[in-house]
């Protein structure tokens, strides 16, 4: 698993606004560079782990989004919450 840096970017101005603006999603360096994007805000900061092959990353998502909390047993025969 690697390490990968994750920011909001600046937007350059368009036509309806004249000032740059911030995006509403997060992109690693790589992404924004594809994009044209030049400057990150570097306060949103976040890492996040990515697999180094696709079946790293596919083992990695399905462990991130498994309901682990559907496995927890209760002794008591009694659902969690339920009376």
């Amino acid at each position: 698993m690697k390490e990968v840096e994750y920011f909001y970017w600046m937007l350059p101005p368009d036509e309806w606004s004249k000032k740059p603006r911030q995006s509403r999603w997060k992109m690693s360096r790589e992404d924004a560079a594809k994009r044209g994007l030049a400057e990150p805000v570097l306060s949103s900061r976040e890492i996040r782990l990515k697999g180094e092959t696709p079946e790293e990353e596919a083992e990695h998502q399905r462990k991130m989004h498994t309901d682990s909390w559907l496995k927890v047993k209760d002794d008591s025969g009694d659902k969690p919450g339920i009376k």
